[in-house]
C-alpha cells in the first residue's frame, strides 16, 4: 500500500509513463481492428496476413492489459479503505457510463441510418430491429465492438469495493488464481462469443484489473518511482525476447495457444513498463501530453470508421496482398489523424460534447482546464 506521504499524489514519472503507455495502447487497439485479411482472401497463412496476425492478434493485444491495469491502478492508488473510495467511484462512474452510452448510442444511430438510407454495411454486426434488440445493442453489446472494454470495466469498478470487505490477502490470491484460469480458459473478448452469465466479464479483464488493484494497494509509490527509474537492461531484453518469440509457439506441442498468448502479452507489459529509463525524455514530452489526452477518444471513436476506410481502399485498388498490407499499415494512421483532427475541431465549437465523449477527462490543450467536478 502507498505510504501516507505519497498516497495523495502519484510521482511525476509514474503518472507520465501511465499516460505514455495508454497512448501507445490506443494506437495498438486501432491496429488490432485494422486488419484487412477479411477483405481479400481470408487466408491467414499468406505472408501479408501472417504479418497482420502476428502484430494485431498477438503483440498489440498487450494494449488491453495496459488499459485494465492502469484503470484499476488509478482508481485504487491512495485509497486506504472503503470509506475513501466513494468519491472516486462517483467520478469513475461518470467517466465510464456517460461515454459508454454516448459512443454506443452514436454508433448505433449511424448504423441504423446507414442501413435505412443507403442500405450500407458499415462492417458492424447486423442492424437491430425492435425495441428490445435496440436496447440490447445500446446497453449490452454495442455496435462498436471495442466498447466491450468499457462494459467490463464498469462491472469490475462496481464490484471493486468488495475487496475492502474481504481480508487483505484475498486480492493477491484472487489475482494468482485468475491468472492461471486466464492462461488455460480465456474468455472471448467479443461479447457475442461469450456463452453464459459466468462470462459477463472476461477473465483477461479480471486478471489485469486485479493486477492494477494489487499494485496500487501493495506497492509504495516512492518505491515504485525508484523501480521505474532504475535501468535494468536485462529485464527489458529478456521480456522483449519472450514477448516477440512466444507467439510463434502458439499451438505447438509443448505450449497451448492460450498459454503462449498470455505469457507473451504479460512479458510485453513488463517490457513496455521497463522502457521508462530509456525513453524518459519522450515520455515527459509535450507531444506525448497532447497525443495522450486523445487516447480514450481514439479507443472509442476509431471503429467502425476504420473498417469503412479499409473496405473502401481495397474496393478501389483491388484485393491484392500488397494492397491489403499497405492498407493495414496506412489506414489506421489516417483514422487516427482524422479522429484527432475532427474532435479537435468539434472541441473548439462544442467543447462540452467532446468533454462528455471523453468521459470528462481533460483534452489537451483546448479542454485542459475542464475536468470532472
Amino acid at each position: 500500500m502507498a505510504s501516507s506521504s505519497t498516497s495523495s499524489s502519484i510521482p511525476p514519472a509514474v503518472s507520465a509513463h501511465i499516460r505514455f503507455l495508454t497512448a501507445v495502447a490506443a494506437v495498438m487497439v486501432v491496429y488490432i481492428h485494422g486488419t484487412t485479411v477479411g477483405f481479400t482472401s481470408g487466408d491467414w497463412s499468406d505472408p501479408s496476413a501472417w504479418i497482420q496476425g502476428y502484430l494485431s492478434h498477438n503483440l498489440f493485444h498487450v494494449s488491453l492489459l495496459i488499459f485494465f491495469f492502469c484503470s484499476a491502478f488509478l482508481l485504487f492508488v491512495g485509497v486506504d479503505g472503503i470509506g475513501d473510495i466513494g468519491g472516486k467511484l462517483r467520478k469513475r462512474g461518470r467517466s465510464l457510463i456517460v461515454p459508454y452510452l454516448l459512443w454506443s448510442g452514436l454508433w448505433l444511430v449511424v448504423l441504423l441510418l446507414a442501413r435505412l438510407v443507403g442500405n450500407l454495411d458499415l462492417g458492424a454486426q447486423e442492424a437491430p430491429s425492435g425495441v428490445e434488440a435496440v436496447l440490447y445493442r445500446l446497453f449490452v453489446d454495442p455496435v462498436a465492438g471495442q466498447l466491450w472494454f468499457l462494459r467490463d470495466l464498469i462491472v469490475l469498478t462496481a464490484l471493486s469495493p468488495l475487496l475492502f470487505v474481504l481480508p487483505r490477502w484475498v486480492g493477491p490470491a484472487l489475482l494468482a488464481a485468475a491468472y492461471v484460469v486466464w492462461l488455460w480458459v480465456p474468455t472471448p473478448t467479443v461479447i457475442e462469443n461469450r456463452s453464459g452469465w459466468w462470462e459477463i466479464v472476461s477473465t483477461e479483464a479480471i486478471v489485469w484489473f486485479l493486477a492494477g488493484v494489487v499494485a496500487a494497494r501493495f506497492l509504495d509509490l516512492d518505491k515504485l518511482d525508484r523501480i521505474l527509474r532504475d535501468r535494468r537492461a536485462w529485464v527489458s531484453l529478456a521480456s522483449c525476447v519472450g514477448y516477440l518469440l512466444l507467439p510463434l509457439a502458439k499451438g505447438g506441442p509443448f505450449m497451448p495457444a492460450s498459454v503462449a498468448f498470455g505469457l507473451s502479452t504479460t512479458l510485453g507489459f513488463v517490457f513496455l513498463v521497463s522502457l521508462y529509463p530509456w525513453i524518459a525524455r519522450l515520455v515527459h514530452s509535450e507531444v506525448v501530453a497532447r497525443f495522450g489526452s486523445f487516447s480514450f477518444l481514439l479507443y472509442a471513436g476509431h471503429y467502425p470508421t476504420l473498417k469503412i476506410v479499409g473496405l473502401s481502399v481495397v474496393a478501389i485498388l483491388g484485393p491484392s496482398a500488397e494492397v491489403a498490407l499497405a492498407t493495414y499499415a496506412l489506414a489506421p494512421l489516417v483514422v487516427i489523424i482524422g479522429v484527432i483532427f475532427g474532435l479537435s475541431v468539434l472541441g473548439r465549437v462544442w467543447p462540452g460534447a467532446v468533454l462528455a465523449l471523453n468521459g470528462y477527462r481533460p483534452v489537451y490543450p483546448f479542454l485542459a482546464s475542464r475536468t470532472v467536478k
